[in-house]
């Protein structure tokens, strides 16, 4: 798949996701979590190549899935600005990406679901 293709084909399959959590309240198999990841490493690499802004702060790992505050929040049936809070108060690994923009640690974002539902 083309990885400026990859962001979009994410952001739509977690919408779908979501609503199939909520509606089934079931959690993702494993091949399905494994697909998001790649393709969210397809757009980050596909992001890299981009103009970075002033303000990014860098990836320390290079190797962290990290999804965006719209997807966040779609897992978590919430606002982006509540992620965002999440991010600022460090309830969630996140690094900065622009003024506004946050990129959450994939993982870290599981664990915190996990922790708030068990």
């Amino acid at each position: 798949m083309p990885a400026h293709l990859a962001g979009a084909v994410r952001r739509i399959l977690v919408v779908d996701l979501a609503q199939h959590v909520r509606t089934d309240g079931g959690a993702p198999t494993a091949a399905l979590r494994a697909l998001l990841y790649a393709l969210a490493r397809g757009e980050h690499h596909h992001d890299q190549a981009a103009d970075r802004f002033a303000t990014e702060t860098p990836n320390p790992a290079g190797r962290i899935v990290e999804i965006s505050t719209d997807d966040a929040a779609a897992l978590l049936e919430c606002s982006p600005q509540h992620v965002r809070r999440l991010c600022r108060s460090g309830g969630v690994s996140a690094r900065r990406a622009g003024r506004r923009a946050w990129l959450i640690d994939a993982a870290d974002l599981d664990r915190y679901r996990h922790r708030r539902n068990p």
